[in-house]
């Protein structure tokens, strides 16, 4: 799997891999729970990326439109922010 990337920043809490034109960002939650993403890109296309539905009053639905280089980017920083997690508890 090639990951195109202009830079990855890893911090205590976080890692940032940029792309060109975009940005995937994964942050441990506070509580222990699992990861914030965050991504962004610089478009001229606005329309909404994601969707966030309730089915019922009981199930949520969330659905994320991403590129092909946008998933390898978000896999390598899941992965790299598991890894780092992991080594936290040894």
């Amino acid at each position: 799997m090639e990951l195109r990337l202009e830079r990855m920043n890893s911090y205590p809490n976080a890692i940032s891999i940029k792309q060109p034109n975009r940005r995937v960002t994964v942050v441990d939650d506070p509580r222990g729970d699992g990861f914030f993403i965050q991504f962004k890109v610089a478009t001229d296309n606005l329309s909404p990326r994601a969707s966030h539905t309730a089915l019922r009053n009981k199930v949520v639905v969330t659905e994320l439109c991403l590129t092909e280089d946008g998933a390898k980017a978000l896999f390598y920083a899941l992965g790299e922010r598991l890894e780092a997690n992991k080594n936290k508890e040894v």
